[in-house]
């Protein structure tokens, strides 16, 4: 090899090795703190948590795969309750339509609600369509462990709850 080639060669790892740390450190900066509100006007957030991991699932009233996950998600919530996973289920729904369905689907899990907010979460959190359901597995700093759009099976579920 000439030492032309050398010198791009080494241009090129040297640029793709940078990207690679900038994208790593753009990645880390996303989310890191949030809050929520929940039914009755009071927030939550990720410091009220001591849990090492919180599972935050992101659902709606009239979304038929959020509808059916809810029940599981309120099964973990129960199951995992004294554990180091907590689990929140974030409407981004009105509070009449959550409250309306809590009176028919009674759950225990944490609920929380909004609009611009919960959007704005879930974009950062790699959700751009604000498709649902979505769900985050967060660690106790508030990184991203994993993500997953669409409805959680059970087998799926605690597969996605599993410490990578």
């Amino acid at each position: 090899m000439n030492k032309a080639t050398i010198g791009l060669l080494s241009l090129a790892i040297t640029a793709g090795v940078a990207l690679s740390v900038w994208q790593r450190g753009h990645q880390d900066d996303t989310q890191k703190s949030w809050t929520f509100t929940q039914l009755g006007g009071e927030s939550v957030s990720q410091g009220d948590y001591i849990a090492d991991k919180v599972l935050i699932n992101f659902w709606a009233s009239w979304c038929p795969p959020c509808v059916r996950e809810l029940p599981l998600l309120d099964s973990l919530a129960h199951d995992t309750a004294e554990s180091d996973l907590a689990v929140l289920a974030v409407a981004m729904d009105s509070e009449d339509n959550v409250r309306r369905f809590l009176s028919e689907n009674p759950l225990t899990l944490d609920i929380a609600l909004g609009f611009e907010d919960v959007k704005t979460a879930m974009t950062e959190w790699g959700n751009d369509t604000g498709a649902l359901p979505f769900t985050v597995l967060l660690d106790s700093e508030g990184n991203v462990i994993k993500k997953h759009l669409g409805e959680l099976l059970p087998e799926a579920l605690d597969e996605f709850v599993s410490t990578p």
